[in-house]
């Protein structure tokens, strides 16, 4: 009996153990964890970030170190990761929840990147960049330069106004303007050039740029900078201004920087500066990427332009600065939409032009009829589009844009701005060479050849004898291609674009236009008559009354205001000037082109009648001379082709006679060539009046002639 009470509590004493056994602490395990962020294929930790790690009754926070890991020893068992705050970077936040075993005896490893996280509810706190940064506080360094071939950018380098911009924005020009900001434009002019390293150094007076801030140059260093180094680049490329754009170092040469970041025309000049906002190159030129690449930037290092700032910065303080007073510029009041759409709706779409110098064709251009323009184009594409559809509604994808322009054209370039921009475009004239081919070998004649015979050199338009300054000023090349089926052309030459505040135009002052070509010290002067003023002025005139009066409108010497108040304002007619006077002289003949036959003494003819006023457009020049000499002998026949190749210099390339009237036909005849038209005027032994149709695009021009 005792033996088998023994055997019971020897049971009852295992079971009691081993319920003891199931009641002591559990083993452990440990744990690593490592969170990081990657950015740019490269993982960056998450360091000093609280993290909760929770499981059962255990809840503690860890805190990552300098990598981003942590590192405990946990008892077994399941327990959750999370991080107490979400972490944003670069505009996001992100949110980790992750859940993980213990094991005793074992080590767990984790490691968290944003692909394990979520993107939390909550905004990310706003953060600004370091290039935002450098932005803000260099932009005010940055200008506008204005010169003959366009404009660029510079930056400010010295309290005394000096600017560093590259020489070819500003080498050349005769005229250099420096624009802060709007309405705020100057002066200025060079103090040293270095056209190799492509670097001019401008002055603007020093009273004006007390609220700038000059640029620091990093020239001390060994290099300005390394591969792989974050730049940003401020300037105005194309219709921009002060815009940013940044990228990284891709190559350093030992004169050049080559770069990513974009930039456009209108950068030339800017400055290229570093994260501590030194400047280290000038942003010079862009190797556009063919066929598809971004293209990359090319930079004068700051180091190549050392030499012309140093030459700068001695002789400046024994320069005369330039005028501190201000040079106008484009008025700060827009012309509203509603207003564009009404103006336009109301004009012809036809391009204006007035009576221009020999050998150019002086057009008009204005935002109203820009927009009307736009409107016509839209007018006759219904009309084509509509023949197909047979007066059904025109399917909305063929249909083209219309109604008012969107808000963003401003921005784009689109021409809204209030300007009166008149351009002296080089027109093509016909060789002489080109009648006496038609003359003489009639139907194989080869193809007519045309020819740009004068570049444009400057242009100032006067009220009542004042100088009205320009808004624009360019000075551009204009290059003409064009291969036809009868004629051609391959030239190039100087064209020139102005542009003036509309109230220059305002009724109450008479206004000449004075155009300068080639090297030539004289001009040509072309009054412009009351009829075109009042045209052109009425387009602005709601405008004008929003922008109030124009505070440099151009005010004549008493002396001058008292001759042109006595002067009569006439039609424009083309006489040319001496510079030395301000008042017209006798006209004077303007030398034939070295490409003219050698002229012949002037034969005395009747003087021609004024051509009469026709719809725009308006006609070519009269062909006064055509019939003059019809004589065989080749001293006449000379004579006649020098002169029909000056009458029919203001005709296009692409105008053709296709017919002529008279006194022995008494009607229009068809003609086919220049071998018919001369047919049938030895035949008909014309003297008098003739009539001339000339085809130009779709419209046909009758012009009358003096035939003697």
């Amino acid at each position: 009996m005792l033996r088998f009470v023994l055997i019971i509590w020897f049971c009852f004493s295992l079971c009691a153990l081993s319920i003891c056994q199931t009641d002591a602490p559990s083993q452990t395990g440990h744990v690593d964890i490592k969170v990081v962020i990657v950015d740019d294929l490269t993982p960056k930790p998450v360091a000093l970030t609280d993290f909760n790690i929770r499981g059962g009754s255990f809840d503690q926070v860890f805190r990552t170190d300098a990598d981003g890991a942590i590192h405990a020893d946990l008892g077994t068992g399941s327990y959750t990761l999370s991080n107490v705050n979400a972490l944003a970077f670069k505009e996001k936040t992100y949110k980790w929840t992750k859940a993980f075993d213990i094991r005793a005896g074992q080590t767990t490893t984790l490691t968290l990147t944003q692909e394990d996280a979520t993107l939390a509810d909550k905004p990310a706190a706003r953060v600004i960049s370091d290039e935002a940064k450098i932005y803000q506080q260099c932009r005010a360094g940055v200008v506008t330069v204005q010169c003959d071939g366009g404009h660029g950018s510079g930056f400010l380098i010295d309290k005394r106004g000096l600017i560093v911009t590259n020489f070819h924005v500003a080498g050349d020009s005769d005229e250099i303007a420096v624009r802060l900001r709007k309405g705020e434009r100057y002066a200025a002019k060079i103090v040293s050039s270095d056209q190799k390293s492509d670097v001019v150094v401008l002055q603007i007076n020093p009273s004006i740029v007390s609220s700038m801030t000059v640029l620091p140059l990093l020239t001390d260093a060994e290099s300005p900078c390394v591969e792989g180094e974050k730049v940003v680049a401020i300037g105005n490329p194309l219709n921009q201004e002060t815009a940013l754009t940044s990228g990284i170092v891709s190559k350093v040469e030992d004169d050049a920087l080559i770069s990513d970041v974009n930039i456009n025309h209108g950068n030339s000049g800017g400055p290229l500066l570093n994260m501590a906002g030194e400047v280290v190159g000038i942003t010079t030129f862009l190797d556009p990427g063919q066929p598809n690449g971004p293209g990359i930037s090319g930079v004068v290092a700051i180091k190549r332009a050392e030499e012309c700032i140093k030459q700068a910065l001695t002789q400046v303080d024994s320069l005369t600065p330039p005028s501190a007073e201000k040079l106008p510029d484009v008025s700060s009041v827009p012309i509203a939409d509603d207003m564009l759409t009404t103006v336009a709706s109301k004009l012809s779409g036809d391009e204006p032009y007035f009576k221009s110098p020999r050998n150019f064709r002086t057009y008009v251009e204005t935002p109203f009829q820009s927009a009307a323009n736009d409107i016509k184009f839209q007018q006759e594409w219904r009309k084509i589009i509509g023949r197909r559809y047979k007066g059904k509604q025109i399917p909305k994808e063929m249909d083209l844009p219309h109604g008012p322009r969107a808000f963003w054209t401003k921005y784009v370039g689109a021409d809204t701005a209030p300007l009166v921009v008149i351009k002296a475009i080089p027109w093509p004239q016909g060789k002489a060479s080109n009648f006496w081919n038609h003359v003489l070998l009639g139907p194989s004649a080869p193809r007519d050849q045309y020819e740009l015979r004068d570049d444009f050199q400057k242009m100032e338009l006067l009220r009542d004898g004042a100088v009205a300054q320009p808004i624009l000023r360019e000075r551009v090349r204009d290059t003409q291609i064009y291969e036809g089926y009868d004629n051609f052309i391959v030239d190039t030459a100087m064209a020139g674009v102005y542009g003036y505040d509309p109230r220059v135009f305002a009724p109450g002052g008479k206004l000449e236009l004075r155009v300068w070509k080639n090297d030539r010290k004289d001009y040509t002067a072309v009054k412009i008559d009351e009829k075109f003023r009042t045209k052109l002025w009425n387009q602005y005139r709601d405008w004008a009354a929003i922008a109030g009066p124009y505070d440099q409108m151009p005010v004549a010497p008493p002396a001058l205001a008292k001759v042109a108040a006595k002067d009569k304002l006439t039609p424009a007619t083309e006489v040319v000037h001496p510079k030395s006077k301000e008042e017209p002289s006798a006209p004077k003949p303007v030398p034939p082109s070295s490409t003219d036959p050698k002229p012949k003494p002037p034969t005395p003819t009747p003087p021609t009648p004024a051509p009469t006023p026709t719809p725009t457009p308006p006609p070519p020049a009269p062909l006064v001379g055509l019939l003059d000499g019809l004589e065989p002998d080749t001293t006449a026949m000379d004579a006649r082709i020098k002169k029909v190749d000056t009458a029919l210099g203001n005709l296009k390339a692409w105008d053709s006679i296709i017919a002529i009237k008279t006194s022995a036909t008494g009607d229009f005849e068809n003609v086919e060539n220049w071998a018919a038209i001369h047919d049938l005027l030895v035949k008909a032994q014309v003297r008098g009046e003739i009539e001339i149709k000339i085809r130009r695009n779709d419209n046909v021009i009758t012009s009358k002639a003096l035939a003697h």
